[in-house]
């Protein structure tokens, strides 16, 4: 007699909690970051908020019809300038869309997808976000970020813009699978001090991407660095460098290696790499009006040498053109 004994299968490997995509401005595949976008969209089952600056991707207005009509909860809050077509066309179908009606803006660019997957980052989901400018996306499986996203979309939705959102109550701090990541959400939570002591701390290496960096106290601490021996690169986007509030003259005198960038189109990046091993990313440009009056997220990644040899990656494509 023979006796067949079945083998249990391998347990499958936890999902990945994040994954980091970068946009591919001019190049033959720069409707990939378009077409992850709709498809992670497209696989909502049941809710999903988005909190985003600027909507007008066709698809976008596509695939959140087409969940409207299924039958999966929808909700959006948009900054009140960017009252596209997009939204004209989703209003008559019932979809619950709130404006900030503020001068500041509701800059956030992130999207909660059935209370357990987050997307987020630099992209405004536009045309130009995707085709035109350099852009980073975080997308995070875990319900712990989740929550303490759905928290800050909750008071958005609720009318709480800027200075009048109620700092988190939740833990900004979370760990999935030894992943430690930090969440802030400004003007609320202090996210310009959370980012100095991180400056503060750097040994080695500070690399930056900057759409916009006017802060003074950010880029005293990063010349200090850089006087002090500690490697200082930068690139900021050209079309703002040049003004009496960016931060780039400062940097330059003080002997850091900043560059202005070259692409045709908008280097729309808001990072900070530290010692090859700490990602600070989001729609947090790098300015006053981000820190006390506009709506804007950030995560970092701590100890994490994965995701800061990706962004070092984009960093060196991003340099290499810049001017």
């Amino acid at each position: 007699m023979f006796v067949v004994i079945q083998k249990t299968p391998p347990p499958s490997p936890p999902p990945a909690v994040y994954e980091i995509s970068f946009s591919t401005p001019g190049q033959p595949d720069a409707q990939r970051m378009e077409q992850q976008l709709c498809d992670w969209i497209a696989n909502t089952q049941r809710h999903l908020d988005i909190a985003a600056f600027d909507i007008d991707l066709p698809c976008v207005g596509e695939q959140l019809t087409r969940l409207h009509q299924k039958g999966v909860a929808l909700r959006i809050v948009t900054d009140s300038d960017h009252d596209t077509d997009l939204i004209q066309k989703l209003k008559p179908l019932g979809i619950p869309i709130h404006f900030d009606e503020r001068s500041a803006f509701m800059h956030n660019k992130f999207l909660i997808q059935d209370q357990k997957r987050v997307w987020t980052g630099s992209l405004n989901l536009t045309h130009n976000g995707v085709y035109r400018n350099n852009n980073n996306v975080v997308r995070i499986a875990n319900e712990d970020v989740a929550r303490l996203f759905t928290a800050e979309f909750e008071e958005l939705f609720a009318g709480a813009f800027g200075p009048t959102s109620p700092r988190q109550a939740l833990p900004a701090f979370v760990a999935p699978q030894g992943h430690k990541m930090e969440v802030l959400f400004s003007p609320e939570d202090p996210v310009q001090e959370r980012v100095l002591d991180i400056l503060r701390g750097a040994q080695k290496h500070i690399v930056f991407m900057a759409f916009s960096f006017t802060d003074d106290a950010m880029g005293k601490v990063l010349a200090e660095k850089a006087a002090a021996g500690v490697l200082v690169q930068g690139v900021f986007e050209r079309s703002g460098a040049g003004s009496k509030y960016s931060e780039y003259g400062r940097l330059k005198r003080a002997g850091a290696d900043v560059k202005k960038d070259g692409n045709k189109g908008i280097m729309h990046h808001k990072v900070m790499i530290v010692d090859d091993n700490t990602v600070i990313t989001g729609s947090y440009n790098f300015s006053k009006n981000a820190n006390k009056s506009n709506d804007e997220n950030v995560v970092i990644l701590h100890d994490n040498p994965d995701a800061a040899r990706l962004y070092l990656q984009e960093f060196q494509q991003v340099y290499a053109l810049a001017k």
